[in-house]
């Protein structure tokens, strides 16, 4: 169809009136007419105002799109016609409709960039000219103004979106900043023009267009705070009238009036908060002074409703504390001038000024949305007040320890918990917000703790009894005494474990007199993180224990609290193991219950697992397999009833397995009876045993008994065995048994060799049916263990080969090498791990070395970076290992060529740029230990047209060559050749996209 008006108005009208259908095909038809050569003619019949606002519209965007893509289309003898069309048509639509006037400015911005630095010097001195009231009387003054503003700001922005050559966008961008005082001139005047009248709603529309011209031309650069008094002095007065003289206390502000509000502020903060400001100390301090004599009178208006605004409050606080931030040095040194300098009033007025917005009433994020702004300027003055090698006065210290006590308060109030969870205002997404809220409090609660050290200690101390005392008043009082114990969470980290003193002992005491049974459940569940969180420094104080343990035994029957109570008795147990011994059985009668019982959650009775196995470890080992029976009896009669039945596996019946196994492994990880320090052991004995007798009965198994680890492994492999002939094709119940099998081997280590043939096998045969990387891994632990040992080292040679050649005929029966790509990754970090350990197995017959080698060349070209690094890190291996064994050197001689030309065709293009480190190592090892054959193999690839890509010249392929042969160790240097004939191959070669990072 031709690209006429007509037509062009029945395809605009087609998009916007019909189905989608239609509605593609209309859309496919305008972008190719967008692109044609005729676009430059039809744009300005369907720019005639008898056209639709929608035909204008698509004219308008079209006359954009040519400029901004195709202005090589534009001889230099038209340049000036356009300019006259341009500007004629944004004055006929000056008057709207709003959306084509902003495309045409939009689109004379665009054209003011290409044709500023040589066609049309003095643009900004014309447009200032042009768009003057009296020089165009058919046009309201207002909108002239606001036309000009609008073409003045796009300018700036629309820079940042084309795609000049460096050189270029260098040379228009000094145009620009040069332009940039003259531009600031004119926005000073048309403020202090409309200001000299009083303040009217009527010039908003004018004032917030000349705050977004100031903001966008701030942001460009160009312009300091020096060249900027006069305009922060017009946009605070904007600003402060604006409030004033338009709010009222019934409506408020309407949402223009708060949109010019937002906008004058982002205007100084863009400026005063300028990375290149602190250069100015006197004139920012001077600034900062003015804004808080006008900004702060409107925060306390603010603060004393009722009903306050947060759209006014928001801006002006991110103001302050953008500001703040930026500039947290001189606030610092001004807090270092005598207490009656105005420097020193001004800034312990703007860290108040914050600590009130911290302090902003209500509950985040329900009632406000102010407080979270303050949290990186409190860590931003504690740096700058406690910076090492500074000269902070203790006077700053002592000025700023009365506010972050204050601030103490304030976070203490602004992380308490809704009292009721269903309330129908907290919806879960605010609940989300408010835990994120309350961590950002922790870390300040954290960072406070520098600045006020026992003095914060103190006051949550004094908190929290004053919260409990409430709490007997009234238990709806509860999230009081909560955030008080969430404090105390926040700070754990700053104890050292040797630490003394009397405030942790007695918050220890305080804990087991809080009435959880009366109070919400969250606030046992935070006690119980506070244990978790201490437990380091519980294991130096083990007597804390006896208040810690009957309450963490508390947590575990209830189920509301499950991962508190697990991962506190997990800390607990893992940090104190040595002091664990007296509470052994208490605590393995609760875990039994609650398992009996099933009162937890299947991840908090995984969990369990963990503290069991730490907790079983201390015992003797009658003790140990008296407690296993227990729980292993009813697991082994359960697996045994599943498969024995002959029906395939429900889902109920697959999680049920999963759980079981997932319980083992854990147990298996932390039941190690050899696992504490005789020491500790010693040191139990003289603390909780009373009589010699005892003493003997209880000490930890020794070296000449078995593990109990191994006899429950040895008791349970014939299920796991029949387990994985039965499910040797469900990847997930195989993964677990794995599982649970590597962290046995890694517990038992060399007390492990009983099972190792039984382990073998079941690993074989798994492997046979379903190869999986959790088997893998498995294997890596028995062949790196016992590899080199004469009792397996043949049946661990055999097993090899097999899962070698099973390996190998998956990938040869494979479309697609990617479809295994993580079994290869772990395949080839197993032999890697061989070639470094017992390399000797490897080498023996029945492995074929050559499909191996070919194998790992192919995964170069898999788009899994992990498989390719795992697959070069093997060639590697191999590579350097090749001179001083034959079958190796015979493998590279034969199949070296294949790899060369697959690394090039990688690096040509085969492979994403993010991928291409692993190839360095591969070239500096073949460079080191095979250069001869290295040169040769590239003059062939040098020879062959269009190989690695048809971009590069032969000269360039030689030079890469020349480049690579030169470099035998230096890594950095291989991968920056690389790097830069790849871009060659791609031809990316010059531009912006090829200058990114290679992980761009």
């Amino acid at each position: 169809m031709e690209y006429t008006a007509e037509n062009l108005e029945k395809a605009v009208t087609l998009f916007y009136r019909s189905e989608a259908g239609q509605q593609a095909q209309a859309h496919q038809w305008l972008t190719e007419a967008q692109s044609c050569p005729q676009a430059w003619s039809f744009v300005w019949e369907l720019l005639q105002p008898q056209r639709s606002s929608e035909v204008q519209f698509f004219a308008a965007t079209t006359l954009h799109t040519k400029i901004l893509r195709y202005w090589h289309e534009v001889p230099t003898e038209q340049y000036e016609p356009l300019k006259k069309q341009l500007l004629d048509a944004i004055l006929t639509y000056a008057m709207g409709p709003k959306i084509v006037l902003n495309r045409l400015c939009i689109t004379l911005s665009a054209y003011i960039l290409y044709t500023i630095p040589h066609y049309w010097p003095n643009a900004f001195a014309e447009l200032l000219t042009s768009f003057q009231p009296q020089n165009l009387p058919n046009i309201q003054p207002e909108r002239i103004i606001w036309v000009l503003l609008e073409i003045l700001t796009l300018i700036p922005e629309e820079f940042q979106s084309m795609n000049f050559l460096l050189t270029q966008k260098n040379v228009v961008k000094n145009e620009l900043q040069n332009a940039s005082k003259d531009v600031l001139k004119a926005i000073e005047a048309y403020m202090s023009t409309i200001m000299s009248n009083t303040f009217s709603s009527a010039d908003i529309t004018t004032y917030l267009h000349a705050a977004r011209c100031a903001h966008a031309w701030f942001q460009f650069g160009g312009i300091t705070i020096a060249n900027c008094d006069n305009i922060i002095q017009y946009l605070l007065e904007i600003c402060a009238n604006c409030y004033w003289k338009c709010s009222s206390p019934s409506d408020g502000l309407s949402s223009d009036e708060t949109e010019l509000i937002e906008a004058t502020l982002e205007a100084i903060c863009t400026i005063v908060a300028h990375p290149l400001s602190h250069k100015y100390p006197m004139l920012v301090t001077i600034q900062l002074d003015r804004i808080m004599n006008k900004l702060v009178k409107i925060l306390q208006a603010e603060r004393g409703k009722n009903d306050f605004d947060m759209n006014v409050q928001v801006p002006i606080y991110s103001l302050i504390i953008t500001c703040a931030e930026t500039h947290s040095k001189i606030l610092i040194d001004n807090l270092m001038k005598p207490p009656d300098s105005r420097e020193y009033e001004l800034s312990l007025c703007i860290i108040h000024t914050i600590l009130m917005c911290t302090d902003t009433k209500g509950a985040h994020p329900i009632d406000e949305e102010c407080s979270n702004l303050t949290f990186g300027f409190w860590y931003l003055l504690q740096d700058e007040v406690i910076k090492p090698n500074t000269e902070i006065s203790e006077s700053v210290v002592q000025t700023v320890k009365p506010i972050y006590k204050d601030l103490i308060s304030v976070l203490l109030r602004k992380s308490m918990l809704p009292s009721n969870d269903d309330d129908p205002k907290w919806s879960s997404e605010s609940k989300e917000t408010l835990r994120c809220h309350r961590q950002d409090i922790a870390d300040t609660m954290m960072y406070s703790y520098k600045i006020l050290d026992d003095d914060l200690l103190n006051i949550l101390q004094d908190k929290l009894h004053e919260s409990i005392n409430f709490c007997y008043e009234n238990v709806e009082n509860w999230p009081h005494v909560e955030a008080c114990l969430y404090a105390y969470f926040a700070i754990a980290e700053h104890f050292e474990c040797e630490e003394e003193g009397v405030h942790l002992p007695e918050l220890m005491q305080i804990l087991t007199k809080i009435p959880y049974e009366k109070l919400h459940v969250k606030v046992l569940s935070t006690a119980l993180d506070i244990i978790g969180a201490y437990a380091t420094w519980i294991n130096v104080h083990p007597y804390v224990l006896n208040n810690v343990i009957p309450l963490i035994l508390l947590g575990l029957m209830n189920p509301d609290v499950g991962t508190s109570s697990t991962m506190a008795l997990k800390d607990i147990t893992r940090e104190c193991q040595a002091h664990i011994h007296s509470y052994a059985i208490q605590i393995l009668q609760t875990t039994q219950q609650v398992l009996q019982q099933r009162i937890l959650r299947v991840p908090e009775n995984i969990r369990l697992m963990y503290s069991v196995g730490k907790v079983l470890s201390v015992l003797p080992l009658a003790n140990i397999m008296e407690y296993l029976n227990f729980i292993l009896i009813p697991i082994i009669e359960e697996f045994q009833t599943i498969l024995d039945d002959t029906q395939p596996f429900n889902n109920a019946t697959r999680s049920l397995i999963i759980i079981k196994l997932r319980m083992i492994a854990m147990l298996f990880s932390t039941l190690h009876t050899n696992n504490i320090q005789s020491d500790d052991i010693d040191e139990v004995k003289k603390e909780n045993l009373n009589n010699t007798q005892s003493s003997s009965n209880n000490a930890p198994s020794s070296n000449n008994q078995p593990q109990p680890t191994l006899i429950v492994l040895q008791k349970i492999m014939p299920l796991f065995n029949q387990l994985a002939r039965k499910t040797c094709e469900d990847v997930e119940i195989m993964d677990v048994l794995y599982s649970a099998l590597k962290h046995a081997i890694i517990t038992l280590l060399d007390d492990s060799k009983p099972l190792v043939n039984d382990i073998l096998q079941l690993l074989v045969n798994g492997y046979r049916v379903k190869p999986l990387c959790s088997a893998l891994v498995v294997f890596r632990h028995l062949i790196l263990m016992f590899g080199k040992d004469s009792e397996f080292s043949h049946t661990m040679h055999l097993l090899l080969c097999e899962i070698v050649n099973i390996t190998l005929q998956l990938t040869a029966a494979s479309k697609n090498i990617s479809e295994n790509a993580d079994v290869l990754d772990a395949f080839f970090a197993v032999l890697t791990q061989l070639f470094k350990k017992c390399p000797e197995l490897l080498y023996r017959d029945g492995i074929h070395i050559l499909a191996l080698f070919q194998c790992a060349t192919a995964c170069l070209g898999v788009p899994e970076l992990s498989t390719v690094k795992s697959a070069a890190n093997f060639l590697v291996k191999f590579i350097l290992q090749s001179r001083e064994c034959e079958p190796l050197l015979s493998t590279v001689h034969t199949a070296g060529e294949a790899l060369v030309i697959k690394v090039c065709a990688c690096i040509g293009g085969e492979s994403p740029r993010t991928g291409l480190d692993p190839f360095a190592d591969i070239l500096l090892a073949l460079n080191k230990k095979f250069c001869d054959y290295l040169a040769r193999w590239f003059a062939i690839i040098v020879a062959q047209d269009g190989f690695p890509s048809r971009l590069p010249t032969t000269a360039q392929k030689e030079q890469f060559v020349k480049s690579v042969l030169r470099e035998k160790a230096n890594k950095h240097k291989m991968k920056e050749t690389i790097k830069e004939f790849s871009l060659i191959c791609r031809g990316l070669v010059g531009t912006e996209y090829g200058s990114h990072n290679s992980y761009l």
